[in-house]
């Protein structure tokens, strides 16, 4: 799957690496350590509640620095502006949402925390280089065919495959244009 390069890349270039786990409906986990403890109350903060409108206001507080301190400290523990880090970890859920559920970009926008689904598709587009439901489809077809490599290993999993991946075997779902 050829996408663009999204701010991520720089925050692994840092010395940092970004990591969201946690499946729908656990806590998220954002794994950046930094030797600032007000830095890495914030990133806990930001894991928690990323899915929430937050303000600079709100990652100040958490940090228990001023405004000022903080966005110098966290340029410099982070390598990214805060606002920057925000989107890309939204946009991290919003992938594993796309690639794991069923759900309209509407949803999607709303469960990432993005204020409107224009704003998440625009978002997306400039980040991840394609739009939401196109990444989507991708996603699928990269699946089937990586499910029509182990038919061809097992004659068993042909069975399997259909059983736990009715989507994946739907060729009208996956024919569908890409709609942003």
């Amino acid at each position: 799957m050829n996408i663009k390069k999204s701010k991520q890349d720089k925050i692994n270039r840092s010395g940092n690496q970004l990591l969201i786990s946690g499946a729908a409906g656990k806590p998220d986990k954002l794994r950046i350590t930094t030797d600032h403890p007000g830095i890495n109350n914030c990133l806990d903060f930001v894991a928690r509640n990323f899915r929430r409108p937050i303000q600079l206001k709100h990652l100040a507080k958490a940090s228990g620095l001023s405004r000022r301190g903080f966005v110098k400290a966290f340029n410099k523990h982070v390598g990214e502006k805060p606002g920057v880090l925000l989107r890309t970890v939204r946009l991290e859920h919003a992938k594993r949402l796309l690639m794991e559920q069923d759900l309209n970009s509407a949803d999607i926008a709303r469960q990432c925390g993005f204020r409107s689904h224009n704003t998440f598709a625009v978002a997306f587009q400039r980040d991840i280089g394609m739009a939401p439901k196109q990444f989507q489809l991708r996603y699928l077809f990269a699946l089937r065919r990586h499910y029509r490599r182990l038919e061809v290993l097992s004659p068993d999993f042909q069975s399997l495959a259909h059983r736990d991946f009715p989507a994946v075997q739907d060729d009208q779902y996956l024919m569908r244009p890409a709609v942003a």
